[in-house]
């Protein structure tokens, strides 16, 4: 069973601008302050201050992600936990678990935790064939047991016959458990830096990963803030 603060399952969807406020709690797996359970679905420019928490695949946005689904300019900034007792708590700041997808352009800055599970991430949990392009954690914590807890992706998965799998120019800042930006990587390549202090480079960076289609572009709007995103202008 799936839950979610908009839908518990989408499938051939486009959810665009939603937001949440206040709590998603799901008994079962697959919790998410939008979307519980994702399939070939779209989400885009939708954002969640809800509290989340299931017992696995729990995210800020989406709680599992999959069969080219992809996530964009979203964010959300509220505590995600997953309370599993069984290792693999896929649990992330935007989406706790994606397989075959991608996001791009998203954010999180909330508490990420999963005192007894593994792939933890401050963006994404577990990733598996997906792509994770120009987002960012800041701020919160992210913890769980072992080493596949990161500041953006807690763990890369391979899976058979897997030829990639990739994270392109994203950022994270904050506690993290590991103090690492990808916690495992099995297979694909891996770009996630942690930022101290003052964002520009990383806005900078994160721009550059964006494609000229994407709509969406990084700025800082007062001096020492954490980035936002806004709609590219069009002449």
């Amino acid at each position: 069973m799936s839950i979610g603060g908009v839908a518990g399952n989408t499938i051939n969807s486009n959810i665009t601008d939603c937001s949440v406020e206040g709590t998603v709690t799901g008994k079962f797996s697959k919790a998410g302050g939008i979307i519980g359970n994702a399939d070939r679905s779209r989400t885009t420019e939708c954002h969640s201050s809800a509290m989340v928490e299931g017992i696995s695949y729990v995210g800020g946005i989406v709680g599992r992600e999959m069969s080219n689904s992809n996530i964009t300019a979203c964010y959300a900034t509220g505590e995600v936990k997953a309370t599993t007792t069984s290792d693999e708590a896929n649990a992330g700041g935007v989406v706790g678990q994606m397989t075959e997808c991608s996001i791009t352009a998203c954010y999180s800055t909330g508490n990420v935790t999963a005192e007894n599970g593994t792939n933890v991430g401050g963006v994404v949990g577990g990733s598996d064939r997906s792509t994770i392009t120009s987002c960012y954690h800041a701020t919160g914590v992210v913890t769980g047991i072992g080493d596949a807890i990161g500041g953006v992706l807690g763990a890369n998965i391979k899976s058979s016959g897997q030829l990639t799998g990739d994270v392109i120019n994203c950022c994270w800042s904050g506690t993290v458990s590991t103090d690492k930006g990808i916690g495992v990587t099995e297979i694909g390549t891996g770009e996630a830096t942690k930022v101290e202090g003052d964002w520009t480079d990383a806005v900078t960076a994160m721009n550059a990963a964006l494609a000229d289609d994407c709509g969406w572009e990084w700025t800082i709007e007062t001096p020492n803030a954490l980035p936002t995103l806004k709609k590219k202008e069009t002449n």
